[in-house]
């Protein structure tokens, strides 16, 4: 709801087209979601700019925003 209070011209799409909440509300979710990063573990080498980095094993942190 914070998201429309602050965002009227959202609101008042959404009031005019009701087919459009169940994405609206998908998308504040991921835009406010409490999970805002996330650490994982890779499996295998990487790719960072077409470089290969041997980062086996090595955690790396996810950010969701």
């Amino acid at each position: 709801m914070l998201l429309l209070a602050q965002n009227p011209d959202q609101y008042a799409i959404l009031r005019t087209e009701p087919a459009l909440i169940q994405s609206a509300f998908q998308e504040a979710v991921r835009v406010e979601s409490p999970a805002q990063w996330f650490t994982r573990v890779t499996t295998r080498d990487v790719a960072f700019d077409d470089v290969i980095r041997s980062l086996k094993h090595l955690p790396v942190r996810v950010h969701t925003n």
